[in-house]
């Protein structure tokens, strides 16, 4: 599908804005970390714009690639065990309240990127950095976990459309049988 290949392409932007994020955090923490040690007299702001403004793009931006990847961390001992509508029941059930509580963080993530915006705030400490810089990425990095989680859904309902139920298929196999 077209959408699916147009979301894939913005999520591979995305994540790789947050390669670059990290990138650059590694360098200025070195950089930061060299300077403290060696001058004894560190990059000023480095910490701020780490912490406030890289760390945020890093971890939105690469939370729908890291669900395309599978690599969210699953508690599923008892998973294991369970098989057909049972387990869809639970996976669906899971990734819509996923969804539900990532829609109130990317709602209220637009609603405060806007005021801090809108107000001109800036970030207290020794360079006023605008806000709004370091909130943006939580409503397109939530935004953009949904549409994964909804690309998963849909994959799921076909997943089960397609399959037959076992209990069907065991009773097919015994009519083969007999």
């Amino acid at each position: 599908m077209k959408i699916i290949k147009f979301f894939n392409f913005i999520d591979r932007i995305a994540v790789g804005i947050a390669i670059i994020s990290l990138f650059v955090m590694m360098v200025l923490i070195t950089m930061d970390s060299l300077a403290r040690s060696v001058l004894n007299n560190p990059i000023v702001g480095v910490l701020e714009l780490t912490e406030k403004y890289l760390m945020v793009s890093f971890v939105f931006l690469s939370l729908s690639y890291t669900m395309k990847k599978n690599g969210h961390i699953r508690i599923d001992l008892f998973l294991n065990k369970l098989s057909g509508w049972t387990l869809f029941l639970l996976e669906s059930f899971g990734l819509a309240a996923g969804m539900v509580l990532f829609v109130g963080v990317a709602y209220q993530g637009v609603l405060s990127t806007l005021e801090a915006y809108t107000h001109n705030y800036v970030e207290t400490g020794v360079i006023p950095w605008p806000l709004w810089l370091s909130l943006i990425w939580v409503p397109i990095g939530s935004l953009l976990l949904i549409g994964r989680i909804i690309i998963y859904i849909m994959n799921l309902f076909q997943y089960m459309k397609e399959s037959k139920p076992a209990k069907k298929e065991s009773e097919d196999n015994k009519e083969e049988i007999i």
